[in-house]
């Protein structure tokens, strides 16, 4: 009696798996089919729109317009970048910041003897006559010439190397009042005192000398950083 039992279940599970492979569309009887159509997206909305007025499922419907929906709005992308391109980049020079005012009048500041200017010092430290400058090694230098703050009768220079911030205050080995920058000559500038003597201060040397022509050892400055390379400049 068991294998009967037996025999019958196993007939009964291969009917049943034989009527299922025999009808596919079983399993998906409640879902729409959904057409996929190939082409342009042109041609794709126009098959859905063709199927959509031929479907009467409201699931059908649904799904045939999200489609469509879907590819008008990547038509819509398409055409808004097409009417809306993007800006072509600008190349490194037109996009690179232009040159400041400032670095515009450096190239065009004066070098010689200037009239009476306070430096970067206190007048207690020197009261200036006048001035010099100009550039000595790639470096700006300025020389203000004129009295000690503290004893007028004091003759004396203040050194400013600029590039460096470096100050140096250099009196009149010999005082005979304020001093004043009445010439230069090279690096070599030429000094009156308050009773008309002749000085002599050497810029490299940043010493006073007795005349023009003796040579005095520079003083060793550091090494100017090496410019960096700009391909924008011409």
């Amino acid at each position: 009696m068991m294998k009967k039992i037996v025999v019958l279940v196993v007939f009964l599970v291969i009917f049943l798996v034989m009527v299922v492979m025999g009808n596919p569309n079983s399993v998906d009887a409640g879902r729409p089919v959904v057409p996929t159509p190939g082409g342009s997206t042109s041609d794709q909305m126009n098959a859905l729109s063709a199927a959509l007025s031929q479907v009467s499922s409201p699931d059908m419907q649904k799904s045939l317009q999200e489609k469509i929906n879907g590819l008008e709005y990547q038509e819509a992308v398409r055409a808004s970048g097409i009417a809306n391109p993007a800006p072509k980049a600008k190349s490194y020079c037109e996009g690179a910041p232009q040159a400041k005012e400032s670095d515009l009048l450096e190239n065009t500041r004066i070098q010689g003897i200037l009239d009476a200017s306070q430096g970067p010092f206190s007048s207690q430290m020197l009261r200036a006559s006048n001035q010099w400058q100009g550039i000595f090694n790639a470096y700006w230098f300025h020389v203000y010439a004129g009295s000690s703050g503290e004893e007028t009768n004091n003759g004396a220079v203040i050194i400013w190397i600029e590039d460096l911030n470096q100050l140096q205050f250099i009196p009149d080995p010999n005082p005979d009042g304020a001093l004043t920058i009445t010439a230069e000559h090279g690096t070599r500038l030429e000094l009156t005192t308050a009773n008309g003597y002749t000085r002599y201060f050497d810029i490299p040397a940043q010493q006073f000398v007795s005349d023009i022509a003796t040579q005095l050892q520079a003083i060793d400055l550091p090494p100017i950083p090496t410019p960096l390379f700009d391909p924008c400049v011409q």
